[in-house]
């Protein structure tokens, strides 16, 4: 019974999870195709002259394309099939053809644990416009053309530490097989392995709906991930929680850790609430907030805010299931475009202030505790959604010393722990002036924006929003969307 179960083992081991595979053009294929080409061409050439130009006979074309017909069936079997890359990833390892035996000196057979680094070969220009090639399979002439300049597009390169390194031309991939490819990496292969560009490549990837803008923004932005303490340890790629397949990590922080995930029809965001730093006492505290909290939440069903579609604990831990929402938060869009002009900024006011209406309005009000341009998306069309919650995360907060969001959005009363409707109109006031000037407000201080003469009013409005006092505040999401209405129709 033992060898059976050892055998079975093996077995379960050398068992091929998925096989990637696609032509390319070798050196000695090159100059056999590049000697013949001449023999092809000038014939042609020649006979094309005297049939059109000297009245010759049409029938030597004819001729002349039925005998080329062997060549170009050599042609496409040396593009498509002489050479054909295939790897194969296992759950012991990767298995490479021959395509790389002298790159991976003769070893093509390796273990995970062999590998030393993951990376892209390629600078940011070549990985921005990478995106645009990954559109179904690759046709003949991207093969053809990738093939005869080698160094023509960015690479995935995995490192060995037996030696060896093995290349990927990823734009001979298509977006799905790059997603499995990296999903199946992600894995098995340590992370403190991955390069900065093959995460930036990862989040992009994952990102499905990313344009070319969102790509940009990806690429230059920072991506460290911030671990929290010595006994908490991320979700790895691969893990399952409940009908959830874990993709990658999005952000892990002081209270909370964010993952992408997917089951069988979409992907989805789980939020993980981080209590492991905390007394037994606490803990069954912020367990009492966090389900109150996500049981509020999956009653709330508005367009403009990210839906929660379901609470999970698994091993002691806790998640909520948010719905992913593409596009780029407004703090990305700022950055990249530059500061909005003060009309573009009323519409993005009018539509904070009528997401607030609506959490405010609920029985109880829900206040949402985070209203930063962080947790702002802009969609493809233009509107504004609202993503995450932090209500459990002010309590770990508070317990901590560490307030959840940043400061620089945070009412003083909610620094005081009594947050009330008027605390996220503080913070929609906050946004509201990063919105107009791309910098972040001074923590606990009314914030009025540096505006022309004629958007003064709108400068005096936001610093209404953000007054210190709660008595001198606009309170209500309500007043502040008819002050910014009336600004409108000025």
């Amino acid at each position: 019974m033992r060898n059976d179960l050892t055998s079975e083992n093996m077995q379960d081991a050398e068992k091929t999870l998925f096989t990637l595979s696609y032509g390319t053009v070798p050196t000695t294929s090159k100059l056999a195709l590049g000697c013949l080409l001449p023999f092809f061409l000038v014939p042609v050439a020649i006979a094309i002259y005297k049939t059109v130009i000297a009245g010759g006979n049409p029938r030597i074309i004819i001729f002349l394309l039925i005998g080329a017909t062997p060549y170009l069936g050599f042609m496409l079997f040396i593009l498509l099939q002489a050479s054909k890359a295939e790897i194969a990833l296992k759950e012991n390892g990767i298995s490479f053809s021959k395509h790389w035996k002298a790159d991976l000196l003769g070893r093509l057979e390796r273990d995970w644990h062999d590998v030393h680094s993951v990376q892209i070969v390629a600078d940011s220009s070549n990985m921005k416009s990478l995106f645009a090639q990954l559109k179904g399979e690759p046709g003949l002439l991207p093969k053809l053309r990738v093939g005869l300049s080698p160094d023509s597009s960015a690479q995935l390169c995995i490192d060995f530490k037996s030696g060896g390194s093995a290349f990927i031309r990823l734009c001979l991939l298509t977006k799905q097989e790059l997603e499995e490819l990296i999903f199946q990496l992600d894995k098995r292969v340590d992370a403190s392995r991955f390069s900065q560009d093959y995460i930036r490549l990862q989040k992009a990837l994952y990102m499905e709906e990313a344009s070319s803008h969102q790509l940009s923004s990806i690429w230059d932005e920072d991506l460290n991930l911030r671990y929290i303490s010595t006994n908490y340890v991320p979700l790895q790629a691969g893990a399952q929680l409940a009908n959830y397949t874990v993709l990658m990590a999005l952000a892990t922080g002081g209270m909370s850790a964010v993952y992408l995930a997917k089951d069988k029809q979409r992907k989805v965001v789980l939020k993980e609430l981080v209590l492991t730093h905390l007394s037994s006492e606490e803990q069954a505290k912020a367990r009492e907030l966090f389900d109150r909290e996500a049981n509020l939440l999956l009653k709330i069903k508005h367009d403009q805010i990210a839906a929660v579609l379901d609470k999970i604990t698994d091993n002691g831990r806790h998640y909520l299931v948010l719905e992913y929402i593409p596009g780029l938060t407004l703090r990305q869009h700022i950055k990249q475009n530059g500061k909005e002009k003060p009309s573009a900024a009323i519409k993005i006011g009018l539509q904070m202030a009528n997401i607030l209406q609506y959490l405010h309005s609920q029985t109880p009000a829900i206040l949402h505790r985070d209203f930063t341009p962080d947790n702002l998306i802009i969609k493809d069309d233009g509107s504004l959604c609202l993503i995450d919650f932090g209500a459990a995360n002010e309590y770990v907060g508070r317990v901590t010393g560490t307030m959840i969001g940043k400061q620089c959005y945070i009412a003083p009363e909610q620094l005081q722990g009594k947050a009330s409707p008027a605390s996220d109109v503080y913070a929609m006031g906050a946004t509201l002036f990063f919105t107009l000037t791309g910098q972040d407000p001074i923590p606990l201080s009314a914030s009025k924006p540096d505006l022309e003469t004629a958007e003064q009013k709108l400068a005096d409005l936001i610093a209404r929003l953000t007054a210190f006092s709660e008595e001198e505040r606009i309170k209500t999401s309500k007043e502040a969307f008819t002050a910014l209405r009336d600004l409108r129709s000025l």
